[in-house]
């Protein structure tokens, strides 16, 4: 506890972080956050003190109103929630946490849910369609890296060289749906080429 306080009380920290992240009206840029948090070139604990002073940026930019994080699909402004009032309270397996949901009255289901309990996104919103695509996408990847013989991290920067793009944009949770065709293209090839798993074992993940 007194290792999260002392982070928090990290005003040089907080003040750099605000200062990248404001926009010019003062409010706070929700998706400059999760693309700062995401790029960050850090380990696994320094990651964690990232978006632990990015959750208090968001969290006091949301209490005062100070933020900007529309809906990809819709434009309406997003909005945190806990699990539980996304899904119910006797929804199955719903774990305690946020998620940042679409208010707009119609149709719209895009969402996506926060690291940890913090109010911090793990990627750009998406909406049923997009979410599906990350999740067949994220399917492919695990068979790659666990199958072929990379590190997770190697992996990673074998996907971003083949899909042009740098290796600290390359996370799944930021891909548009084109973005992530490509992506599944790239890497059900590879698979099918390695021989590691038959056709139907791909065509059926």
């Amino acid at each position: 506890m007194k290792r999260h306080q002392n982070l928090y009380s990290n005003k040089k920290a907080r003040t750099n972080l605000r200062r990248k992240l404001d926009d010019n009206s003062g409010r706070l840029d929700v998706s400059a956050v999760v693309t700062y948090v995401h790029t960050k070139n850090t380990t696994a604990p320094d990651k964690w003190k990232v978006i632990r002073v990015a959750d208090l940026q968001i969290r006091q930019a949301v209490m005062e109103g100070m933020y900007e994080f529309p809906c990809p699909m819709c434009g309406t402004k997003m909005k945190v929630i806990t699990n539980v009032a996304h899904y119910g309270p006797y929804a199955a397996g719903v774990k305690p946490g946020y998620r940042w949901v679409c208010p707009s009255p119609g149709d719209c289901d895009t969402n996506i849910g926060c690291h940890g309990k913090t109010y911090v996104p793990l990627g750009m919103p998406a909406d049923y369609d997009l979410r599906k695509l990350r999740q067949e996408c994220h399917k492919m990847f695990d068979i790659l890296w666990k199958t072929a013989g990379f590190h997770r991290p190697s992996a990673y920067k074998w996907l971003a060289k083949r899909l042009r793009i740098p290796v600290s944009e390359c996370h799944i949770a930021l891909f548009c749906g084109d973005m992530c065709r490509e992506a599944i293209g790239i890497l059900t090839g590879y698979i099918r080429k390695l021989n590691r798993i038959s056709d139907e074992e791909v065509e059926g993940v």
